[in-house]
């Protein structure tokens, strides 16, 4: 992590793939694997099924700020909601379902206390507060199934993407209801690797090219890098380069900064402190 340009590496871990910043101590995630740092003694913590878990691979972790819970989502379908105490409320549901579609949780979106769930056959309302499943949404034509990639919301309408077409809905909506659902059409491309609102505008990642949705038109962001990602984080939307060390700011020239830190997969801040999650130094 760095405050005022100063590093300190946690190299226990490499490959690190994720990182979630609670009160008191940030996660991460590492080869499925979860560990935590106390922000203030910097000791470290490793969690299994023998500290509680209930599952042993781990696809995403998220962080809900209003509630300071952290949101574990296992490659089974188990969904675990740990507190600020490391206390584990289990949500077996989706685990237990017969189904033959998968259950890897592809990525979460947090709106209050709610946790959207981006699913292989649409979007799973999470109620983070209750610690159950409120509900399922399958946006596709007679309710068929969508492989939902990313979620974000913006205003009062929230959008979804898959690799294909673009989803949105106003939140005011029955969104279980499909016919409330509107196909868009993404930019050129076969992949889609990220999905943010962020200053009136939308913002995606499309096979490794950035680009932003007015209320007209896509706008296509070249830069000399293939793009891996895009994180708002704060005030500033971080555009994570593929291969390449360092990050950028959209709204600056895309210039990279920060590249003593590695590849970079992952950050989120912390006050005045950004955490970074390096494939190289941990």
């Amino acid at each position: 992590y760095g405050t005022m340009h100063q590093w300190r590496a946690h190299p226990a871990y490499a490959n690190i793939d994720e990182v979630v910043v609670m009160r008191d101590h940030v996660f991460a995630l590492s080869n499925h694997s979860l560990f935590s740092v106390d922000k203030q003694s910097e000791e470290m913590t490793n969690y299994s099924r023998l500290s509680g878990l209930n599952g042993a691979v781990i696809s995403t972790i998220a962080y809900n700020p209003t509630l300071d819970l952290l949101l574990l989502c296992y490659q089974n379908g188990q969904l675990d909601i740990m507190d600020a105490q490391a206390e584990i409320h289990n949500i077996p549901d989706l685990y237990l379902k017969q189904a033959n579609f998968s259950k890897i949780v592809k990525n979460v979106y947090m709106y209050g206390t709610t946790a959207y769930l981006a699913m292989d056959f649409g979007i799973i309302l999470l109620d983070m507060k209750r610690g159950e499943i409120k509900d399922t949404y399958f946006i596709g034509d007679s309710s068929s199934e969508v492989s939902v990639e990313y979620i974000t919301i913006q205003g009062d309408s929230i959008y979804a993407v898959s690799h294909t077409h673009m989803y949105s809905a106003c939140m005011s909506d029955p969104l279980s209801d499909y016919a409330y659902w509107h196909v868009q059409a993404l930019p050129k491309g076969e992949s889609v690797a990220g999905l943010c609102a962020y200053d009136g505008q939308l913002y995606v990642v499309r096979d490794s090219v950035l680009w932003s949705k007015d209320t007209i038109q896509w706008h296509e962001h070249p830069t000399d890098y293939a793009v891996r990602g895009i994180r708002q984080v704060g005030a500033h939307l971080f555009v994570l380069p593929k291969d390449t060390a360092g990050v950028a700011i959209v709204g600056t020239d895309f210039s990279l900064q920060m590249q003593e830190i590695g590849i970079i997969s992952d950050l989120e801040e912390d006050g005045n402190t950004l955490w970074f999650a390096s494939q190289i130094r941990g």
